[in-house]
């Protein structure tokens, strides 16, 4: 694999740590969504548990997972009702 340019090579770090960061919470938003979506469409509390775990595998903090929870199931818009 080759290391990215923008690593010092004294310390090992340098500019790209940002830069990574920003990729990473760019593409975190995405599966944080996706591991909720399988979450909200578990067809039983075993497909639920095993989603929840998916979802605290991943890493989703307190502060991703809370408004996701209040907000709860979406639903679509045009479902009849009975």
């Amino acid at each position: 694999m080759r290391r990215p340019e923008c690593i010092d090579e004294e310390s090992g770090t340098g500019a790209c740590v940002s830069y990574a960061l920003v990729i990473v919470s760019a593409a975190g938003s995405d599966s944080i969504d996706e591991a909720f979506r399988k979450f909200w469409d578990a067809r039983n509390p075993q497909d639920a548990s095993k989603a929840a775990d998916r979802i605290a595998k991943a890493g989703v903090g307190f502060d991703a997972a809370l408004p996701r929870l209040k907000a709860g199931r979406p639903y679509a818009k045009d479902v009849p009702v009975q």
